[in-house]
């Protein structure tokens, strides 16, 4: 895949532009990442450089800001992936500065202050590989404790391995949103053995992320 990024020259370095290509590079999923700062010759005249790259490029990043509004290139960029029907990927501080036509575009919020998580967005949504929404779980009792089925089978073969029944104790108290069937809070098991072994489940934004962990914590 190939990405150009459109900006003014004055948003360069607040948005971090080569640090974002460089990323994105570093990608197997990116093999080249254009924008004139870097790719600029004497040889080449930014209408050239802009319609070589962005007639072979996958996806259009374009900074949205006062100054971009404000640049000719900019316009005469966005106006092109638009007429070579592209996908456009909106960056923005103030969804303000985002030109109307736009705006229905899938975008990402820049965050000056968080980059990382920016980043993480913006590939995500260059790549068009969101976290999966976890389907809804079948819920079964161990001893009385709904889980689901997953952490039964687990919590099972760790009763098989210690030659054990794993006896349930007082609610460890986890909020967990409300779109599911799972419980709205995870309750705890422990051995009795020299260790607490519990196991419990999170969920993200929109319960777009689901992960599982084990903790060993000492008495």
């Amino acid at each position: 895949m190939k990405v150009f990024i459109s900006y003014a020259s004055s948003d360069l370095k607040p948005f971090r532009i080569p640090e974002m290509a460089t990323r994105l590079e570093n990608s197997e999923k990116i093999e080249r990442v254009f924008y004139w700062d870097r790719d600029s010759t004497a040889q080449k005249s930014i209408v050239k450089y802009m319609e070589e790259s962005i007639t072979v490029s996958d996806k259009i990043l374009i900074v949205c800001t006062e100054a971009s509004n404000d640049s000719g290139p900019v316009q005469q960029e966005t106006d092109m992936a638009v007429y070579l029907g592209k996908r456009i990927v909106p960056i923005f501080q103030d969804i303000n500065d985002v030109r109307i036509s736009l705006r229905p575009k899938r975008g990402v919020k820049y965050y000056k202050d968080d980059f990382d998580s920016f980043f993480s967005d913006l590939f995500m949504v260059i790549t068009e590989t969101l976290p999966e929404i976890p389907q809804e779980e079948e819920i079964v009792e161990f001893h009385g404790i709904p889980l689901v089925i997953n952490e039964y089978r687990s919590m099972k073969s760790m009763e098989e391995q210690i030659g054990q029944q794993i006896p349930p104790i007082e609610p460890f108290c986890l909020p967990l949103t409300t779109d599911s069937k799972l419980p709205k809070h995870r309750v705890r098991t422990r051995s009795s053995l020299s260790q607490d072994i519990f196991k419990f489940t999170t969920r993200g934004r929109g319960a777009s992320f689901f992960s599982t962990n084990y903790f060993f914590i000492s008495n």
